[in-house]
């Protein structure tokens, strides 16, 4: 048994050698590169090629990852040869005849844009020691809505949510009660002191209406009555809240006027002050206009307009009001609610500040009397389908279109009065998912516009393995070509949601998708520091007129 057990044994042995000797080993790449310690990046994340500004200016060009500033090593090695993309740390190089991955060494410099510090190759990702921030970054204990308004101290006013664990606040007429709560709340949120906010209600309403940053007008689900209600807030601190119910006072008005909605909820759109504006489309091809005093609670008066609603409308600062009726004719309402005029086969209502009213074909009709007083330069089909951004101050205008054919979009200075072109420049997507909310704009009281544009670097990491987002801003003047100012990096995860120009600075929420509501803080607020450069004090200088949406002026 023992000789048998030997003769296997010895059979065992033979047979281990024998693979040993027929195992080819695997080839060694060359010394100078590191085989990937992590998948490559995707094909979705690959940076879009470069597009060049037709305004000549460089620093509104793609920035090309791997061009090393000068003196640092390079990457690629010197004599490789590519098969794919190159990044800044990872390439796609042909070793012993295969097409690879590869990285580079650990410790390599590497730049991804002229525009910011270069950084060493690690894991893959180009690390930067010392990236540039916002000048602040505050990070609630709950989900930021939006910010609902500016207010008349120059605080904002933030619409959020709050997380069922975040301790109730303590309000100027309630005591502590150590209870967790889950619920809207607004806030008062002043920039200069951004680790301070005020609580100004808690319980509702998470969307508010915000008129001439007086009053707050929102829904919420009423605990206590078990059904919708509404609240109006006085944001300054005159009146205590008003609850109501705005559902029952709008169809006891419509049932007195013997008519019947088309739709389940009206527009709203700031009038005058004191006048929240509600315009209605009915059954039979009419359009109700009411307008609801405020805090009287009371409808001041209401009006029919002759064929259906199209588009949203909207209003001037005066709360003169402006709807697109079909077939294509636009009527204005005064502020009394009587008809001044009618222009016939116009376009949708857009924009509208002093006597400029922009419509969606890019027509400019005077306030006073509806008559065309210029049209834009090259503009597109629909000011609407197009995701196109109209800006309006006392002097200027600025327009924000998506580019006819490339992927960038074009960024117009003009006099509003005249429509006369004071400047021009191409600004390149340069997110991994083109769009053209990637650039934003802002108008500033010197006439210039403020350009925030969403950046992404496939080979960015500011810790391995976490690419991160960033945002340039840019400033086009008068004559001149677009100039850059800054890029800056934002925290791992984050997007960039809305921007706001206010008091020497621009905002911004920034959103991490990966974040719930209720668990963790959903946004953060950033602030960026613009030296000299302030929002009009008045103007249609946001999407939907101000910062609070009315669809009218600041």
């Amino acid at each position: 048994m023992r000789a048998l057990w030997g003769w296997l044994v010895c059979l065992i042995l033979v047979a281990c050698g024998e693979t040993q000797r027929e195992t080819v080993p695997p080839p060694t790449p060359p010394p100078e590169l590191v085989e990937p310690t992590s998948p490559p990046p995707s094909s979705e994340t690959d940076t879009p090629d470069a597009e060049t500004s037709d305004s000549g200016s460089s620093e509104t060009d793609t920035p090309e990852e791997g061009t090393p500033d000068s003196g640092l090593a390079s990457w690629p090695p010197e004599g490789s040869v590519t098969c794919g993309s190159v990044l800044a740390c990872r390439a796609s190089l042909v070793v012993n005849g295969v097409c690879a991955q590869m990285e580079a060494p650990k410790g390599t410099s590497c730049s991804v844009s002229p525009t910011l510090p270069s950084g060493t190759c690690e894991f893959g990702g180009c690390i930067l020691a010392n990236p540039p921030r916002p000048n602040w970054t505050w990070s609630p204990d709950r989900n930021i809505w939006k910010v609902a308004s500016r207010l008349s101290d120059s605080s904002l006013l933030l619409a959020a949510i709050s997380s069922p664990y975040d301790p109730a606040p303590t309000l100027p007429d309630q005591a502590p009660t150590g209870e967790f709560i889950s619920e809207c709340r607004l806030t008062r949120f002043d920039p200069s002191r951004p680790d301070h906010e005020t609580v100004l209600h808690t319980g509702g309403p998470c969307h508010p209406w915000v008129l001439h940053r007086r009053h707050a007008v929102g829904d919420f689900w009423s605990r206590e009555q078990d059904k919708q209600m509404w609240a109006l807030l006085d944001l300054e601190g005159g009146t205590p809240p008003r609850y109501f119910d705005l559902n029952a006072l709008l169809q006891a008005q419509l049932a007195a006027e013997n008519v019947t909605p088309a739709t389940e909820r009206p527009h709203w759109v700031q009038g005058a002050p004191g006048q929240l504006l509600l315009v209605w489309p009915l059954q039979g091809g009419k359009v109700w206009v009411g307008s609801l005093r405020l805090p009287e609670l009371t409808f001041g008066w209401t009006h029919q307009v002759a064929g259906a609603l199209r588009g949203s409308p909207i209003a001037d600062e005066l709360g003169r009001l402006y709807v697109e009726v079909e077939p294509g004719n636009v009527v204005s309402l005064s502020a009394e609610g009587a008809e001044r005029w009618t222009q016939r086969g116009a376009g949708q209502p857009v924009a509208v500040f002093r006597d400029t009213l922009f419509l969606d074909d890019g027509t400019v009709l005077s306030t006073a009397d509806g008559g065309r007083k210029y049209a834009l330069p090259s503009s597109p089909a629909s000011l609407l389908q197009n995701q196109v951004s109209v800006l309006l101050s006392e002097s200027h205008a600025a327009v924000i279109a998506p580019c006819p054919t490339r992927p960038c979009s074009e960024v117009k200075l003009l006099r509003r009065a005249t429509g006369e072109l004071l400047a021009e420049a191409q600004v390149p997507y340069l997110h991994y998912r083109p769009s053209p909310e990637d650039v934003m704009g802002h108008l500033t009281s010197d006439g210039s516009v403020i350009v925030i544009q969403r950046v992404h670097y496939p080979a960015l990491m500011t810790s391995p393995f976490d690419p991160v987002p960033a945002v340039r801003w840019s400033l086009l003047r008068e004559g001149q070509p677009l100039q850059f100012q800054q890029e800056l990096l934002l925290p791992e995860g984050e997007n960039l949601e809305s921007t706001l120009l206010h008091n020497g600075q621009w905002l911004a929420v920034e959103r991490d998708s990966g974040r719930g509501i209720y668990h963790t803080p959903g946004a953060d607020l950033i602030g960026v520091t613009t030296p000299g450069l302030r929002p009009p004090e008045h103007g249609w200088l946001a999407p939907r007129g101000n910062a609070a949406g009315g669809s009218a002026p600041e």
